[in-house]
């Protein structure tokens, strides 16, 4: 091509995937880079209303018998504060500046589900508001960011706050599943050709090992938030030790989440660190090898560690020896990555601009928070500092120093890739000061203050302890730390309009990112990188494709159709594998999360009719955006991922499904075809993104019913009789044919590409087996206020007939869609993928409701 066939080609890739401009192209944009920055400002709005909460807890403690806040106002505001910042500002961000940032690093133009991705910002955003809606209401949640019952049963907390509390984290939480899928699946199947397991960034192993571990941690937060609404509005005693429940099941449910969430902020801000290190001191990041190896290690042995928060509960010194030889574990890997940061710096020549300064007060408050956590996690000392002010002060000096301080490094390292500008260097410095010693006079204090006695929670105290002077300098640093925030944030916000360019890459950084534009283009690349070093800009390396195969990846260079094209690869090489066309703006996922926050309301306020019908109007929308795209992609190619030989043939020929090629368009078209049969000769067929977002959903759907399952056997290994005698002699003969229609709709559904009509009779004995297990629970006459059995064998059904009923709708869904589109297999395996995995966890279900009870 010419260069004027150059621009052009460019020029047509910037319009397909721009979005729409004003308030529709608000609504229906998906485009990674927006969705991005919308959790990042979200999230940062966030971290400045639970910073406002802070001041004024800090205001009521400065002095001795404050009257700032009575102890309702007060318990309302710790509560709001630490679910702020947990829920709402923590993982939002970091997931914020994954999205923008991963499919720039690993030299892709979107996230491979991008309607998902738009759909997880607005339940995030929802769900935020939901939560805050609580102040106007005057319900506000008083029971503490973790919730414990009984203080947050019906009993002690009868109003709505704690239902506010529930039904906004657990929405939030579902969005950070959300974004986790897609994580998941961009880095694992859409990295840049030649960018191998051991080329990936370290930001971008960090976002997939934090993302692999919201999979399994995120769904039992879940699933106790699920219980608690359930207790509250139906009378279901979980946690009610008189009807058989148990109060330590939610700290059980909740810390198995809690702890690994910790590592869940961490990781990812160690992956910014690594960034950032490596950018502004100009070498990479030492050691490479041992510092993924200890990411996923403290992956790992954070699931071990839960009890570390329950030392204090009575349970046996042997369990309480194995928590602390855990917790005491996690400090090697951890320390292997400070040690790297020192070594890199050490042998660099570094540059010491704002980002590195950050990360500099990073490694100091994060390894004092490092050392006092060791030292809670011996069992002895921890029943001494346990719910007193030294815990505070280990909390906040692992979370901000661990989190808050990486993430301005982040703001400040990557606004020039944002924005196109350069924030100030001396308001930047001056920022950073202002929050290391204000955050160091703040929090260093509570450690005095924890070994002297003074307890968390508490929203006064008497004079003459000796606290005054201590408590005074905590509340003083608490406003120069905000002090510090608001010069940072005003310094983003005057470059953003008035900053000096920066050009493409002014650190001289060494990852994809800094190859694109400042602001990224709305395509990312013109030409998709081909990767052959971990630093492909320092270090070009040898990529290992010939020409054909780079002339076959650079045909995604040149639009066609107006399709948004990107390029699949495979898991452990990233060698070029399909081409796969992405969906456009669309309003799906705005009207899907609205309608199933109008139903979160009705349960909220009671309101059933308004909960059903949110609910039914969030399925059909939820069926309009499955066959959306369908239809759009249809009329422009039988095979969305590029590879069919009915696609071959179709871009080969003068007639393209719903759209005539001729002209200019049949050149492109042609290219396509040899480019996919290229790729179809380098790499076996490998799944569509589809059915990996599928089989990535189904783990932490497998996860929630894991959860349930441990509170099924929590409660009955801790109960006098199980079950109880009134519920020991249900029948197992409507359960039992009800398996049976299931196992043969199951063994209908094996072969992946079996007949339509065999599909459909397995979809009507599936509902035969769904009817008769319906049928059982309601003739079983078990009642869910009964006792903690009944109520919850009666959420196990519940959940196993709900996996039935959305296999159901995805069968039918998706047997329509093949219907439409006949030589299109992405319907059928993402009916196959999901169908069984539903099939497998309602098996498991119906072993632990009909034979746990007769064998356990």
């Amino acid at each position: 091509m010419t260069d004027r066939d150059t621009d052009a080609a460019f020029a047509e890739l910037e319009r397909t995937w721009a979005s729409r401009p004003g308030l529709i192209g608000f609504l229906t944009a998906v485009n990674h880079k927006q969705i991005g920055l919308r959790f990042i400002w979200t999230a940062v709005v966030f971290l400045l209303i639970g910073g406002v909460e802070a001041l004024l807890i800090r205001l009521q403690l400065a002095t001795s018998d404050g009257t700032v806040l009575g102890p309702e106002a007060y318990n309302q505001l710790f509560t709001m504060h630490g679910t702020t910042m947990m829920f709402l500002f923590g993982i939002p961000i970091l997931e914020g500046l994954a999205m923008y940032f991963v499919p720039l690093q690993i030299g892709t133009r979107d996230l491979p589900l991008p309607r998902l991705n738009a759909f997880g910002y607005w339940v995030y955003l929802f769900g935020g508001i939901l939560l805050h809606w609580s102040f106007l209401t005057g319900d506000v949640p008083d029971g503490g960011w973790f919730a414990y019952p009984p203080l947050t049963s019906t009993e002690f907390s009868p109003g709505a706050g704690i239902d506010f509390w529930l039904l906004g984290v657990t929405f939030v939480e579902i969005s950070g599943i959300i974004g986790a899928v897609e994580i998941v699946v961009l880095i694992m199947r859409f990295r840049a050709p030649g960018m191998t397991l051991s080329r990936i960034p370290l930001f971008s192993w960090s976002a997939l090992i934090m993302s692999g571990m919201m999979l399994f941690a995120f769904p039992f937060v879940v699933a106790a938030s699920v219980l608690l609404e359930v207790e509250r509005k139906f009378g279901a005693p979980f946690y009610d030790p008189s009807l058989g429940g148990d109060p330590l099941l939610w700290q059980h449910l909740f810390w198995i989440f809690g702890h690994p969430e910790v590592y869940i902020l961490l990781l990812p801000a160690t992956g910014i660190v690594s960034a950032v290190v490596a950018a502004h001191v100009r070498r990479p990041v030492v050691a490479y090898p041992l510092v993924v190896a200890s990411l996923v290690a403290i992956a790992i042995a954070s699931f071990g560690l839960w009890v570390h928060h329950m030392f204090t509960v009575g349970l046996p010194v042997l369990v309480l020896s194995l928590f602390a030889v855990a917790s005491y574990f996690i400090a090697v890997p951890s320390g292997i990555q400070v040690f790297a940061w020192i070594a890199t710096i050490w042998e660099g020549r570094p540059r010491w601009g704002t980002p590195l300064w950050f990360v500099i007060g990073f490694l100091v408050i994060f390894v004092l928070g490092g050392i006092t956590g060791v030292m809670v996690a011996t069992a002895p000392f921890d029943h001494q500092a346990h719910d007193t002010f030294f815990v505070v002060a280990h909390f906040h000096y692992v979370l901000i120093g661990g989190v808050v301080f990486p993430v301005f490094a982040g703001l400040h390292h990557w606004f020039p890739k944002m924005t196109g500008r350069l924030p100030s260097e001396s308001i930047g410095k001056t920022a950073f000061w202002l929050m290391f010693v204000g955050f160091n006079v703040a929090f260093f204090p509570q450690h005095w203050l924890g070994l002297q006695g003074m307890v968390r929670r508490t929203y006064t105290y008497p004079a003459g302890l000796g606290w005054e002077a201590a408590n005074m300098a905590s509340t003083v640093g608490s406003f120069v730390l905000a002090a510090g925030v608001l010069l940072f944030l005003a310094n983003l916000a005057h470059a953003w309009r008035r900053g000096r360019e920066s050009g493409p890459d002014p650190w001289g950084a060494d990852t994809l990112e800094w190859a694109a534009q400042s602001p990224p283009n709305n395509h990312n690349f013109d030409s998709l990188p081909v990767v052959g070093s971990l630093s492909p800009l320092w270090d070009r390396g040898a990529h290992g494709y010939d020409d054909e195969t780079l002339e076959s990846i650079g045909v995604l260079g040149r639009p066609w159709l107006g399709r948004r094209e990107v390029l699949r690869t495979t898991v452990v090489a990233a060698d070029p594998e399909a081409i796969v066309v992405l969906p456009g703006p669309t309003y799906w996922p705005f009207v899907t999360a609205a309608a199933l926050t109008s139903s979160l309301v009705g349960v909220l306020v009671d309101a059933w009719a308004l909960a059903g019908l949110g609910a039914v109007v969030a399925v059909a929308f939820l069926i309009g955006w499955a066959t959306e795209d369908r239809v759009r992609l249809t009329r422009q190619s039988s095979d969305p991922s590029g590879t069919s030989p009915d696609f071959l043939a179709a871009v080969g020929t003068d007639e393209d499904p719903g759209h005539e090629v001729s002209g200019s368009d049949q050149a492109p078209a042609l290219a396509r075809r040899r480019a996919a049969e290229h790729f179809k000769a380098l790499t076996p067929r490998g799944h569509s993104a589809s059915w990996w977002g599928v089989m990535v959903g189904l783990t932490a759907l497998a996860t929630i019913v894991a959860a349930l399952v441990y509170a099924y056997f929590y409660l009955r290994l801790g109960a006098d009789s199980w079950p109880p005698s009134r519920s020991s002699e249900r029948p197992l003969g409507i359960p039992l044919a009800a398996l049976a229609l299931v196992v043969v709709a199951g063994v209908l559904s094996m072969p992946r590409a079996g007949s339509g009509l065999a599909r459909w009779l397995a979809m009507g004995l599936a509902a035969g087996g769904l009817t008769l297990q319906v049928v059982a629970v309601v003739g079983s006459g078990y009642r869910i206020d009964a006792n903690a059995y009944e109520a919850i064998v009666i959420v196990l059904e519940v959940m196993a007939a709900s996996l039935l009923a959305v296999a159901l709708l995805v069968r039918a869904t998706m047997l329509v869609e093949a219907m439409r589109s006949p030589t299109d297999p992405e319907p059928v395996e993402v009916d196959i993928a999901y169908w069984r995995g539903a099939l497998v966890l309602w098996a498991v279900l119906w072993a632990v409701v009909h034979v746990a009870p007769r064998v356990v």
